[in-house]
């Protein structure tokens, strides 16, 4: 690791170096390495031309990874590969395997849901930690942005090019093809199999695609050789995530991010509006025939994920908000144990003890009826597991200010 950030940093920060031949006769699997290969050519240029220290480690960040993941499947050393980026020009003479067909653009061939979003305004309510337990004052300040569905496993191809979710085979299968490489997946279907860390990397990338400050800040973190966050693998050997924000204050982040336990529990109970009570079709809105018609559960899901955005959705301020419960399971940003004790007062970031898991909150496809009110549908789970019933969404804070 040290010999790895050795090598980036030189070639990051001394004289160009010229283009040496043996780096020349790397093979690459097909055309869509190339294009990794000329993504992090750009990100040397970036880092080495960053406005701030800040915006180089987000460059360095990047590069570190995508470096690791392609050595690793090139089977050649950072080293070698390091030594053909850092030349001016990418030479045209690398070799691809025979079968490869290369084409000179992405293409998209698969209609799809987009990222939408839709506002919750600031407010204050209640949340239940357990059942029978008293219930909990909570405030947020801030007015925010919520993906009114899931992240799909279209949306994590866009950025990533690479399918990870168990359920990438079904009725609304597609083949889509990047460059050469083709992608099998149910594009509407949510992600899922990808560990807590990978979803904060898909984080940090809409982030800067959107010319956003990423919220998550990684650089204390050794990542686990061999892990990915393009295949939802990723996980650290050590290190924290910090939260690139005033005093680390995840609600004054101007990225995308994971929903604080307090954010999931507001959004599910209409901003606090229900009554007090959780968002639970049965006894809120108009008894046990609508619970269907909103949740994919384990009577009408066919044991597997479904596409988003298909059952009604949650109506909150004219803004529709799908598959809160059932579906797969959502990550919280919230630090959690089995026995957690959840923050009220104003602005609970969740982020308080030594915890390695993570809370998830919303019901899975193969949970049972009785299963969906809310404190039930949280769930604590170690931060680096995939499975099948876990994907999430994001949020965003609007106008982050000192409050």
């Amino acid at each position: 690791m040290v010999l790895v950030f050795l090598l980036v940093f030189q070639f990051f920060f001394s004289f160009d170096v010229q283009a040496v031949d043996p780096a020349c006769d790397i093979v690459l699997a097909n055309e869509a390495d190339r294009v990794v290969l000329q993504e992090m050519h750009a990100l040397k240029l970036d880092a080495l031309h960053a406005e701030s220290r800040v915006d180089q480690k987000i460059f360095e960040e990047r590069f570190s990874l995508k470096l690791r993941e392609l050595a690793a499947k090139l089977k050649v050393t950072e080293s070698r590969l390091l030594t053909l980026i850092s030349q001016s020009k990418l030479p045209d003479n690398l070799v691809l395997k025979a079968g490869a067909t290369p084409t000179e653009v992405r293409k998209k061939t698969i209609p799809h849901l987009p990222i939408n979003f839709g506002k919750l305004p600031p407010g204050k309510f209640k949340m239940e930690p357990r059942s029978g337990t008293e219930k909990l004052d909570v405030e947020l300040t801030y007015e925010i942005e919520v993906m009114t569905t899931k992240v799909t496993q279209m949306h994590w191809v866009d950025i990533f090019g690479e399918n990870p979710a168990e359920f990438k085979k079904g009725d609304n299968e597609e083949v889509l093809s990047i460059n050469g490489y083709e992608i099998l997946l149910q594009p509407d279907n949510p992600i899922e199999n990808i560990t807590w860390y990978a979803a904060l990397w898909f984080a940090n990338e809409l982030s800067i695609q959107s010319g956003l400050k990423p919220t998550y800040d990684f650089s204390e973190i050794e990542w686990m050789p061999g892990t990915s966050a393009a295949m939802g693998t990723l996980k650290p050997l050590s290190g924290h995530v910090k939260i690139n924000a005033p005093d680390g204050d995840i609600y004054r982040a101007e990225g995308y991010r994971l929903l604080t336990s307090a954010e999931h529990e507001y959004l599910r109970t209409d901003c606090g509006r229900a009554a007090n009570k959780y968002w639970y079709f049965d006894d809120v809105r108009g008894g046990p025939d609508e619970f269907p018609k909103h949740i994919w559960y384990n009577k009408n899901s066919n044991n597997s994920t479904q596409p988003v955005a298909l059952l009604l959705p949650l109506i909150i301020d004219n803004n529709s908000f799908f598959d809160l419960y059932g579906n797969a399971y959502e990550w919280s940003n919230n630090k959690s144990t089995f026995m957690e004790i959840i923050e009220g007062g104003k602005n609970p970031s969740g982020l308080k003890g030594n915890y390695t898991e993570r809370a998830i909150y919303g019901g899975s496809y193969n949970r049972e009826r009785g299963d969906f009110r809310a404190y039930k549908t949280r769930v604590s789970v170690q931060s680096d597991k995939q499975s099948k019933v876990i994907g999430f969404r994001l949020t965003r804070t609007l106008n982050p200010k000192d409050d």
